[in-house]
């Protein structure tokens, strides 16, 4: 197996959301939308599952990851279902094909990066990064997201990443205002009691900050900007963060939201103590730098306000990653471990050319509504 094939044959992004919606044409689920993602990256090849093609998958999917099974957690009130064993019984040419969380696929993914040329250090640390040492990873985008890697042979090609749904632990409000907020957020949504931080801490998280802050503060409100941000639809949290001007409701919002970032990623610090790095990824984390890095951020005083442990949060490296594709990169390495463990045995009906093993690497944003997917050949 080549490890430095990392050229993708193809690579094309299709719409999960209309595959989940049985009121759109192209409703029809997973295995429909599969079904052709696969015929087009076969075919962008010149090869269909008749030439001998075997295929070894990754699924990254946005839910918690049972039995090699994920219900989506934010599409089509879980209904939304990716199954590896189903898929591997409707597509023969799939070898194999796992699923697992989205944020493993980003777990993974993070082994991928070169830190010098795709991060921005937020905090370098008072001590050298760990290179063997524990990882953690946050990630606010559509979702928030969290996971954490360790390694247990000395060597970075050895991390394991484990799955976590840390993004639906408490929102804890940090003043008067964010005590309001959860209020708010608790009765849109019917919470008697407690509120997911992803609910602040996302991109429609920082649509519920705005739209809290529009209703606590009506003389506020930017008549402009409010009329841009009620017709954004899916993306009401790029027209915030455009809008955010000195002393704005949208400049509020996405103080709030980089300050609750900031203490989720504080959370997961002393929880992790990640010695080889805290890495922050995600849509709106490239986006919305500069709430994020310096010492004076939302995002940097929230994180390290930790109490008698404040010192420690400083101790710990933390980088923004700009890239956007870890999911995708990530599920393209769990692929290539699937293959390279032996766990299903490759048998090409002939040798000729287009006998060949491909990996293909999916990895599905359940909230944005997009499905990235990735062909590659294996030498």
């Amino acid at each position: 197996v080549d490890a430095d094939v990392s050229e993708p044959l193809f690579y094309k992004e299709y719409s999960s959301q209309k595959a989940a919606d049985p009121s759109i044409d192209a409703y029809g689920g997973f295995m429909k939308l599969l079904d052709l993602v696969l015929t087009e990256s076969l075919a962008s090849q010149s090869l269909t599952v008749a030439d001998g093609v075997s295929i070894v998958a990754c699924f990254a999917c946005a839910g918690p990851v049972l039995q090699n099974c994920c219900c989506f957690t934010n599409l089509a009130d879980g209904k939304f279902k990716v199954d590896g064993t189903a898929i591997c019984e409707q597509f023969p040419v799939m070898k194999a094909a796992s699923v697992v969380n989205d944020f493993v696929g980003m777990g993974y993914g993070l082994l991928t990066v070169d830190i010098e040329k795709e991060c921005i250090v937020i905090n370098e640390g008072a001590d050298p990064i760990d290179e063997t040492g524990p990882i953690c990873c946050v990630g606010a985008g559509t979702g928030l997201g969290e996971c954490y890697l360790t390694t247990s042979t000395g060597l970075r090609d050895g991390y394991k990443c484990f799955p976590s749904e840390g993004g639906h632990s408490d929102f804890v409000p940090r003043d008067e205002v964010q005590v309001k907020l959860l209020n708010f957020i608790q009765k849109r949504y019917g919470c008697q009691h407690r509120v997911s931080v992803e609910r602040v801490c996302s991109g429609s998280g920082l649509v519920n900050v705005y739209d809290f802050l529009a209703a606590e503060y009506p003389d506020k409100i930017d008549p402009t900007a409010h009329k841009l941000i009620e017709a954004g639809g899916e993306v009401k949290g790029k027209f915030i963060a455009m809008n955010a001007t000195p002393g704005s409701l949208c400049e509020q919002a996405m103080t709030i939201f980089a300050s609750t970032y900031g203490a989720e990623t504080g959370s997961a610090a002393v929880k992790f103590i990640p010695t080889g790095g805290i890495f922050l990824t995600g849509g709106l984390t490239p986006k919305n730098i500069k709430y994020i890095s310096g010492t004076e951020t939302p995002f940097m005083k929230a994180y390290v306000d930790r109490g008698r442990l404040s010192n420690l949060m400083k101790k710990i490296p933390i980088y923004a990653v700009l890239p956007e594709d870890l999911g995708i990169r990530g599920a393209y390495v769990c692929a290539l471990k699937e293959l390279r463990n032996g766990a299903m045995a490759i048998e090409p009906k002939d040798s000729g050319l287009n006998a060949q093993t491909l990996l293909f690497a999916g990895a599905a944003c359940a909230v944005a509504g997009v499905f990235f997917s990735r062909l590659n050949k294996i030498k």
